[in-house]
């Protein structure tokens, strides 16, 4: 399984507090540069047990965040210095080495250095400079495409198009962001999203 995370290194939080409730971080995190902030939700709450040791272990910081739908949410801030000692608490615990793989994903993709993602069905590469997205929006009111793709079958049938036009993945979006629209209970987003996938 994987979890949903934000992972930055050497991060300097902004001074206004507005960003990092865009990124779900909490506003009371310290001013000085984070040698490494992760949050990561949808973990059981073993799993969030074991970050939250991990990290203090190294000398970090946690702050638990209000659960998901799919489970526990934490942040874990580490100084530069602890950075290291961190990832290797996280390797060396069994329980949450699943864990650690992902986030060494992470920071190999952030430097450069991960050159494919494999999917279901085959790998995504990551060497090429560019790759498309294309967008499906099932959602009533989107600014660009409002109600198109409702349809499960239209639906699928625009990713195939989009796939055939150059698409190497599809985002299917179920909450509009435009200017104005307000936030979508989790279990109708899921309701919108899951048809089309």
């Amino acid at each position: 399984m994987t979890h949903p995370f934000l992972l930055l290194e050497d991060f300097r939080p902004p001074s206004r507090a507005t960003p990092l409730r865009a990124l779900g971080l909490p506003d009371n995190l310290p001013t000085s540069v984070i040698g490494l902030l992760l949050r990561i939700e949808g973990l059981s709450s073993g799993e969030a047990k074991g970050l939250i040791l991990a990290a203090r272990r190294a000398r970090g910081r946690s702050l638990e965040l209000p659960p998901s739908v799919s489970g526990a949410c934490v942040v874990l801030i580490l100084p530069a210095e602890s950075r290291d000692d961190f990832l290797r608490n996280l390797r060396a615990d069994a329980k949450l080495l699943p864990l650690s793989r992902e986030v060494d994903a992470a920071r190999k993709a952030a430097r450069g250095e991960l050159r494919g993602i494999r999917l279901a069905s085959r790998e995504l590469s990551l060497s090429r400079k560019i790759l498309v997205q294309g967008i499906l929006n099932v959602t009533p009111d989107s600014f660009y495409d409002g109600g198109k793709w409702l349809d499960p079958v239209r639906a699928r049938e625009h990713a195939w198009r989009l796939k055939e036009q150059g698409a190497d993945l599809i985002d299917v979006g179920g909450e509009s962001t435009r200017p104005g629209s307000r936030p979508v209970p989790v279990q109708e987003e899921i309701r919108r999203v899951v048809p089309a996938i």
